[in-house]
């Protein structure tokens, strides 16, 4: 054991997920792949020496994993790797610094791991403003707010962004809404949005009007 540095660039080379450890006792296991980490993390291989730490259960080295992330501008590895490390403060100081800087999809992915509803409710709000509506629907479709989803898909509608309204119909589970985008589905031509609308609605009568009466067009 006293040799590790020596032998790793031999181990290094066969990636730490291939290496056959089993024999080894857990402590000796462990000092292999911290050591392992280190180098990687020193040669600048972040991935090998994320899988190396958790391998080893080292949170600590982890988190340094995670600020090198940090200096290199790569939140959204910082906070996989911070997650890995249950480092929540890390994880808030982010999604703060995060939206500050109006940068919401990393403020999205860190509150999200956080659980935290209030900042969440927040940043779909946002979303909306800047009509950024695929992150405002991921929002709000986490965290259940049929409302608000239905208020999203009546706004693409109205600006024709008809697959960002589908979506967001769909999520909302509101069968009326569903009814009413496939009729404007269908008089603005798009059958086969129309017709997927009406069979999330079960609307029987406009699927069967579809089908037989535009069936090669809406196939």
């Amino acid at each position: 054991m006293d040799n590790i540095k020596n032998i790793a660039p031999a181990l290094m080379g066969r990636g730490v997920e291939n290496l056959d450890l089993s024999m080894l006792d857990e402590p000796s296991k462990k000092q292999i792949l911290q050591t392992l980490g280190d180098e990687y993390l020193r040669r600048g291989d972040l991935r090998e020496a994320t899988k190396s730490f958790v391998m080893a259960s080292d949170s600590t080295r982890l988190l340094d994993v995670g600020g090198e992330y940090e200096k290199l501008h790569q939140l959204t590895n910082a906070l996989e790797v911070y997650k890995m490390a249950n480092s929540f403060q890390h994880i808030k100081r982010i999604g703060d610094n995060c939206l500050k800087d109006d940068n919401l999809n990393d403020a999205l992915k860190a509150f999200t791991i956080l659980n935290d509803n209030r900042q969440l409710s927040a940043i779909g709000e946002r979303c909306m403003q800047k009509q950024k509506w695929q992150a405002a629907i991921k929002v709000f479709s986490y965290l259940g707010d049929k409302e608000k989803l239905v208020k999203i898909g009546d706004l693409c509608a109205e600006e024709r962004s008809f697959e960002d309204a589908f979506r967001a119909y769909k999520l909302s589970g509101k069968i009326e809404k569903l009814n009413d985008f496939g009729n404007l589905c269908f008089k603005s031509g798009f059958l086969e949005a129309a017709l997927e609308s009406f069979t999330l609605a079960d609307n029987k009568a406009m699927i069967m009007f579809i089908n037989q009466n535009f069936k090669k067009t809406a196939s």
